[in-house]
């Protein structure tokens, strides 16, 4: 009987690490439990635009949910913006704009920028396919 290796193993730590990196755990937290064993892996993933991509973006989408108030009141009543509020971090921001994802518009509330983050998230994710085994 012929084996199908198609599947290969992969080590937990590493998808664990992947996925913490992509979804914006704190770079501190990440190297804290995942740099003594995947340091290589952690090396690829701090290079790789790709990869950075997605986590500023996820990281963009986790301050809005938390902040998702707040943030509308402040662009509504004082007209602020993502870079302007200080729970955004404005550096990753800017990253992104500077490699052609447009993040800031004019006249946005929480709503639609959760909907456009979402489709930038959605449209990007696929770059990143070989750093996540199926």
């Amino acid at each position: 009987m012929a084996s199908n290796n198609r599947y290969s193993t992969v080590d937990t730590k590493d998808l664990v690490a992947t996925i913490a990196y992509l979804i914006g755990v704190k770079k501190h937290i990440v190297e804290k439990c995942f740099d003594a064993e995947c340091h290589e892996l952690l090396q690829k993933l701090y290079s790789s635009q790709a990869a950075t991509t997605i986590r500023y973006l996820c990281k963009l989408r986790t301050a809005l949910f938390l902040k998702y108030k707040k943030t509308d009141y402040e662009m509504r009543n004082n007209l602020k913006n993502l870079n302007t509020l200080e729970w955004y971090d404005a550096e990753n921001i800017a990253q992104l704009e500077k490699w052609g994802i447009p993040i800031i518009k004019a006249n946005y509330r929480s709503e639609k920028y959760m909907l456009d983050i979402n489709k930038l998230i959605a449209n990007h994710i696929d770059d990143v396919a070989t750093l996540i085994p199926d």
